[in-house]
């Protein structure tokens, strides 16, 4: 992120914007998940995927908007940050664990 503020300070800003709403919507997706399992309330889930699309949509518009200020294409590959680096993770743990049973 440093090398992209000596380039484009519009680069930091994307990216800053788009992992703080990748981070809420990534936590808001795991809260969901937990509750859905210990309540076994299925009817909440439509409800809180509204929500989620409405963090990732907030920033979409902010960058649409805000053009001068944002990158739109840095703020929509950088929304996905927590939930690449998540399933590279398990990805990665789980061949692990394959690895060892073999």
């Amino acid at each position: 992120m440093v090398l992209f503020l000596f380039i484009d300070i519009r680069y930091s800003y994307s990216i800053a914007v788009g992992v703080l709403f990748s981070a809420l919507s990534f936590y808001q997706f795991m809260s969901t998940q937990k509750m859905i399992l210990l309540s076994k309330n299925k009817a909440l889930f439509f409800l809180k995927f509204l929500s989620r699309m409405g963090l990732y949509l907030f920033p979409l518009i902010l960058g649409l908007w805000k053009n001068t200020y944002f990158n739109f294409a840095v703020i929509l590959l950088s929304l996905f940050a927590y939930q690449t680096a998540y399933v590279l993770f398990e990805v990665q743990r789980n061949y692990k664990t394959y690895k060892r049973r073999q």
